[in-house]
C-alpha cells in the first residue's frame, strides 16, 4: 500500500511508471525521467505521452485543480496539451497520476536559444489575453485556487533595503480595480515549454484560478515585456502597474532563495530598477 504522508515513497522506476501508463491502455516502450523536475509530481517522458504520479499528498489539491482548468484551457484553445486521464485518488499501490499528451519541445528555463524571440514573446502575449478574455469557469466544487493577491506593506517593506520603497507606494497608487479572470498564476520558465516551433506552450494547471491577470506577467523579464504587450493588445495604467509590483515582488523573492529560472527569465538589479521607473 501507498505509505502515509508520501505517495511516492520508493526511489523513480520507469518499470513502475510503464505499469501505471498500461492500466489505462497506454503501452509505451520507455519511460524517462524528465527535467527538471517539480517538487508535486514525478514526472515521466513516455513516448507520445507524460506521466505525472503524485509525490506528497500536499500537493493532491493542484491535480484537483488541475481537472477543472486544463478543460477550460484546451476548450479556449490555449497553447497546452490535453490529458488522456486524471486519477485523482491513490488506488492500492499505485498513487494519484494523470497523463497527458506530450508536447516535443523543451523548457523556456533550459532554452538557450531562441531563433525569434520577438515572435515567441508576442505568440505568449497573444495567449494571455485569450486565457484572460475568460471570465467564468465551471468550478461546482470549489477546486480552483484562490487569486494571488500582493501584500503591498510586505513588498514596500522588502524593497525599502533598496530604495524601492517609494517607488512601490507610487504604484500602488496607481492600481486600480483588477477584474477576475481565468489565470494560470504560476507561469515561471519550467512551466512555459518551447516547442518544435518555437511556439509556447503553457503547462501545470495546478495554481490557476479566478484572479488579477498581473499575476500571469510576474516571471517575465522587463527586456521582453515590450514584445509580449504587443502580442496581448492595449492595457489600462492599473494593469501596467501592477505588473510592475509583481515582477520586482517575484524578483526579490528570487533573490533571496537565489532561484534561477534561466536565461530568458532572470534579471540584474539594473533591468529592475529601469523598469519601475519606466
Amino acid at each position: 500500500m501507498v505509505q502515509e504522508g508520501s505517495f511516492c515513497s520508493m526511489a523513480p522506476d520507469p518499470a513502475r511508471a510503464l505499469q501505471i501508463l498500461r492500466q489505462v491502455g497506454v503501452h509505451a516502450k520507455e519511460a524517462i525521467l524528465a527535467t527538471p523536475q517539480g517538487v508535486a509530481n514525478e514526472t515521466w517522458l513516455c513516448g507520445e505521452w507524460v506521466l505525472r504520479i503524485s509525490k506528497d499528498p500536499e500537493y493532491l489539491e493542484d491535480l484537483h485543480t488541475e481537472s477543472v482548468a486544463v478543460p477550460v484551457a484546451v476548450g479556449a484553445g490555449l497553447p497546452t496539451p490535453d490529458f488522456l486521464h486524471i486519477s485523482l485518488c491513490p488506488v492500492g499501490d499505485t498513487p494519484p497520476f494523470s497523463v497527458y499528451q506530450r508536447v516535443q519541445g523543451q523548457p523556456l528555463s533550459l532554452c538557450t536559444h531562441l531563433n525569434d524571440p520577438a515572435g515567441f514573446f508576442r505568440a505568449y502575449g497573444v495567449a494571455l489575453r485569450r486565457m484572460h478574455s475568460i471570465t467564468e469557469v465551471l468550478d461546482r466544487y470549489g477546486e480552483l485556487d484562490p487569486p494571488w493577491e500582493l501584500d503591498i506593506e510586505s513588498l514596500a517593506a522588502a524593497a525599502q533595503p533598496l530604495g524601492l520603497q517609494e517607488v512601490v507606494l507610487a504604484l500602488a497608487e496607481r492600481v486600480g480595480t483588477a477584474p477576475c479572470v481565468f489565470v494560470h498564476q504560476d507561469l515561471h520558465a519550467d512551466n512555459v515549454l518551447v516547442d518544435e516551433a518555437e511556439r509556447p506552450v503553457f503547462i501545470d494547471w495546478g495554481d490557476a484560478g479566478l484572479g488579477d491577470p498581473a499575476a500571469d506577467f510576474r516571471y517575465l523579464a522587463p527586456r521582453h515585456l515590450p514584445w509580449v504587450w504587443e502580442g496581448y493588445g492595449p492595457v489600462d495604467t492599473g494593469l501596467e502597474a501592477r505588473v510592475r509590483l509583481h515582477v520586482l515582488d517575484q524578483w526579490l523573492y528570487a533573490q533571496r532563495h537565489q532561484r534561477s529560472y534561466g536565461p530568458w527569465a532572470d534579471c540584474e538589479e539594473n533591468e529592475i530598477r529601469a523598469f519601475l521607473n519606466s
